[in-house]
Formats: C-alpha cells, structure tokens, sequence
C-alpha cells in the first residue's frame, strides 16, 4: 500500500547518505599555503558539519518514517495517533506530524 511512499524515502535516503560521506570529507585547499588557509578551511570545516548535522536528522526521519511502513506505523501523527493526510506525505513522506500538531508545535517555537 505504501510502496509509492518506501520508495521516495529509499532515494532519498541514498542521495543523503552520499551527500552527508561528501560533506565528511574534510575540506581541502590545496598544497600552496596562504595567510587566511588555516582560517577558511576552519570555517569550511564547520560549516560542513552543521549542514552534515542537519542532513543526518533527515536521515534519521527517513529510516524511522522506513521503520513504520515495515511496522504498520506509516502515516500516524508521533503526537496524537491522528491519520496523516495523504497530501502531506506526498510533499513531505517522512512527515512524523499531522497537520494541527504540527502548526501547534511551530505555535510554541515562536513563544
């Protein structure tokens, strides 16, 4: 029933896990040294690890999102138990929140 849905996660869970082995690559630039080499490649470190950091919580989504379709899970709100509407995880497949959960939880972050 949900093999369109396992198969988007299955993609995109690949392209993130060869993005986030790029993004552990420390950054290189190169063997002429410069003034500023020590400070960008610091920086360039840096921000590769948070963007590493972000993707590896998407990937974390995915395989749980994975998890559920093997379970029976799939397309149930983590919050209320509420079915998640079709739409949304079509956008969104790893989405853990129905609808109204997840506008009251981006209720309480602005607070």
């Amino acid at each position: 029933m949900y093999e369109e849905f396992r198969k988007k996660l299955l993609e995109a869970k690949n392209v993130l896990e060869k993005e986030i082995k790029d993004l552990e690559t420390p950054p290189n630039f190169g063997d002429v040294p410069g003034p500023e080499d020590d400070t960008d490649e610091e920086v360039a470190a840096i921000n590769q690890e948070a963007i590493a950091h972000s993707l590896k919580e998407k990937l974390a989504n995915i395989e749980s999102a994975l998890g559920k379709i093997d379970k029976g899970t799939y397309g149930v709100c983590e919050l209320c138990g509420s079915a998640i509407d079709h739409s949304l995880l079509l956008t969104t497949p790893d989405m853990r929140w129905c609808l109204l959960c997840n506008q009251k939880s981006h209720k309480h972050e602005h607070r």
